[in-house]
């Protein structure tokens, strides 16, 4: 009995083996060749423009005419099509609210942007100084020249008129002394001190030191880095100070100053429409810049943009 086991539990390890060695896989075959490109498949549906970006957020395009500092005419179209923001309308802390907004040319080194005092139906300028939390408006063109030079026009509207003491009535001033006097948004000139120098820009490029010690005109530096031998006809002057306002006297100590009111600059717009929905803005515009020496306009001359602004900006601005 004993050996009729034994023969058995042999006989059961064999067959198993057998069946293992049976089944043991052989080597793959080579890969088959490649299959023929299945049909393309349908163009699927355009996807939404971008929410940034010229496609969406509209352009502001016209032309800008004027003459430059040196005399020189000038006209160029413009189309200022990119953006940083869309624009939009906010409510300031009194309650105002404002519309801004601002485009740039394809290479962003030109761009225009503005302000309004935002109604319902209707846009009106901003007739103040108005700095926080908005752009201004203003506009700033480059002209590439061919000869590697470049012409750049930097003009911003006030549209509040400006009192402007002059030290120098400007028709005596532009016959015999031909000072360069630019003037800020408060009317004030704009002069460079250096205790105990003051001094002034000629309109040929020329600085007039006057220094306050002697109470006369010391030197006169030329446009070239020279030094004049004279200080004429600039010794005929003495400076003095009304309430830190700077003015002229002659030899007799008569007061060569003046007061001129510079009117607010020109803003017309035509064709306004506002969609509150989409934020779709659109209107005509034309915008004349005074060049009175106002130092935010720096051909000198009055500068007249006109154009069209077609943009998308945001109607509500959540805080």
């Amino acid at each position: 009995m004993a050996i009729h086991i034994t023969k058995l539990f042999q006989s059961a390890w064999i067959f198993p083996a057998f069946i293992f060695l049976c089944c043991c896989a052989g080597k793959d075959g080579d890969p088959g060749p490649a299959g023929q490109p299945g049909p393309l498949g349908q163009t699927g549906p355009s996807g939404r423009d971008a929410e940034y970006g010229s496609a969406t957020a509209g352009s502001i395009k016209g032309n800008v005419s004027g003459t430059l500092s040196d005399g020189t005419p000038f006209s160029e179209d413009f189309t200022f099509n990119k953006n940083l923001t869309k624009g939009e309308i906010d409510t300031d802390n009194d309650g105002y609210r404002f519309l801004s907004f601002e485009r740039y040319s394809d290479d962003m080194s030109s761009r225009m942007s503005m302000l309004f005092r935002y109604n319902e139906n209707s846009l009106q300028v901003v007739d103040y100084d108005n700095t926080y939390p908005y752009t201004k408006t203003e506009f700033n063109l480059t002209i590439l020249r061919s000869d590697n030079k470049a012409t750049e026009i930097h003009a911003t509207p006030k549209f509040f008129p400006l009192d402007v003491r002059w030290p120098i009535a400007p028709t005596l001033n532009h016959s015999k002394f031909h000072f360069d006097f630019r003037i800020n948004s408060y009317g004030n000139t704009n002069i460079i001190y250096q205790d105990p120098v003051y001094q002034f820009g000629t309109e040929d490029g020329s600085l007039v030191s006057y220094d306050k010690v002697s109470g006369a005109f010391v030197q006169i530096q030329n446009p070239d880095g020279s030094i004049a031998t004279t200080t004429s006809p600039y010794d005929e002057l003495t400076l003095a100070f009304d309430s830190f306002y700077p003015y002229f006297m002659d030899e007799s100590r008569a007061n060569l100053s003046t007061i001129e009111i510079i009117p607010s600059d020109p803003l017309s717009i035509s064709n306004y429409s506002f969609d509150k929905d989409s934020g779709k803005l659109k209107f005509d515009f034309s915008l004349t810049i005074n060049g009175s020496g106002r130092e935010q306009n720096n051909t000198d001359h009055p500068v007249t943009v006109t154009g069209n602004v077609d943009v998308f900006v945001y109607s509500t601005i959540l805080h």
